[in-house]
């Protein structure tokens, strides 16, 4: 059993750690295959074991069998830190082998060393390789000659075959319109663009950029052209300043060429048009004489005659009978007036009465008083007068009466019965 001292100065709690480890240690011994009589010299629980080995064939032989899942073993320092070794619940016979041979044991959370391992067929995630790596698998050919897919190049042999790869093979060949054949050397040579006529070169990052420069007339750009021929153009919407001169522009005041391919100066365009309004008159004609108008320097006229008025507006002249004269579709009242043989169509008396187809003209057959019927055009009744050959006056009496004709009074005998008749 160990020595186990408890100093005036320690703690309750250390107090409490001591006694619970010697009841541990009694309770070990006593379990021990009730071995009491053969430990009588031991003071703890290995000195115990080693009484009892000779008693504990379990332990002794090749095969021994420890009860539950975990194995402790104590450190230098009692109840201090403990190694625990524990197994997980097998669900099988397992059985675990150890080499021949002295070493530590590689954990799978520590970071270790291993020295001259092989390892068949492994999978190795976010590996750290330090030093150097060898072996068959890796090839160290400045040529690759082997050009293998199952092996490794060093990076001394990559680099060699890149480097002769580009002194070799990688010269860049071009041509352009003129010159013949170029090559870039490309590990120690710099290709050049240079703008030419017109063109500016700009590079930037790893973009070549070429502008023409300001020299260039470009379609969108508001430019001037100096000295220029341009041959059968199309202007649209063009502004040309200051003059325009050529042997298309022709400065002839009475425009003589009278080309149909040539302009003219506004000059001579005047010139002509003020000639020819000079020399144009406007000639006009009338029932009675003619007129004639110099249209750069005369006024024509439009005047009203006899009840005719004329007013102008704008560039309409409008001539207009006065209300003296009578029209077709007017209600006018004449005054002393004398009508020939008029026709009149409706007769109004002022007491509002009217008289339909009233002719007063010389006594025919065809004239006279007409009355139209109850239907207009279907039967009239016509009052005639024989042409007299004296003044005559027939009076009408202030009475009503039916007049006597010759249809209703066949013979003088009737006629004198109907004029008693009549009173």
């Amino acid at each position: 059993m160990a020595d186990r001292i408890v100093a005036a100065t320690d703690t309750l709690n250390y107090f409490r750690h001591e006694f619970n480890g010697t009841a541990a240690d009694v309770g070990d011994i006593a379990d021990i295959l009730s071995a009491t009589s053969y430990i009588a010299s031991a003071t703890d629980v290995v000195e115990a074991i080693v009484a009892l080995n000779p008693e504990l064939p379990e332990i002794t032989t090749d095969a021994f069998v420890f009860p539950a899942s975990t194995m402790v073993w104590e450190g230098s320092t009692d109840d201090d830190y403990e190694m625990t070794l524990s197994f997980t619940d097998p669900t099988a016979d397992r059985t675990w082998t150890f080499v021949d041979g002295s070493g530590g044991v590689m954990l799978t959370d520590n970071a270790d060393t291993s020295t001259a391992k092989t390892f068949p067929t492994p999978t190795i995630t976010s590996p750290v390789l330090n030093t150097a790596v060898s072996g068959s698998a890796v090839l160290d050919e400045d040529d690759m000659s082997s050009n293998s897919a199952t092996k490794v190049a060093t990076q001394q042999s990559i680099k060699a075959y890149v480097d002769n790869q580009i002194d070799t093979d990688m010269d860049l060949v071009f041509a352009g319109d003129s010159g013949g054949n170029l090559q870039i050397t490309m590990d120690s040579e710099t290709m050049t663009f240079a703008g030419g006529t017109g063109i500016d070169s700009v590079g930037n990052s790893n973009t070549m950029t070429f502008n023409i420069d300001s020299t260039v007339t470009t379609l969108t750009g508001t430019q001037t052209l100096a000295s220029k021929t341009l041959t059968s153009p199309t202007f649209n919407t063009s502004t040309l300043n200051t003059q325009v001169s050529g042997s298309a522009i022709l400065d002839e005041d009475n425009l003589s060429s009278n080309s149909a391919t040539q302009l003219a100066t506004q000059q001579s365009i005047k010139a002509y048009v003020d000639a020819q309004v000079t020399a144009q008159d406007l000639d006009a004609t009338t029932d009675s004489g003619n007129v004639t108008v110099d249209l750069d320097s005369q006024t024509m006229s439009f005047v009203g005659g006899s009840q005719i008025s004329v007013s102008a507006s704008s560039q309409t002249i409008t001539p207009a009978i006065s209300s003296a004269v009578a029209i077709t579709t007017a209600s006018q009242t004449f005054t002393n007036k004398t009508f020939t043989e008029p026709v009149i169509d409706t007769y109004t008396y002022a007491n509002g009465q009217t008289l339909s187809s009233l002719y007063i003209g010389p006594g025919t057959s065809s004239q006279g008083i007409i009355f139209e019927g109850s239907t207009a055009d279907a039967y009239e009744t016509t009052l005639t007068a024989a042409n007299p050959t004296a003044d005559n006056v027939i009076t009408i009496p202030d009475a009503s009466m039916t007049c006597i004709t010759t249809a209703t009074h066949a013979s003088k005998f009737g006629h004198i019965v109907r004029c008693i008749a009549l009173g």
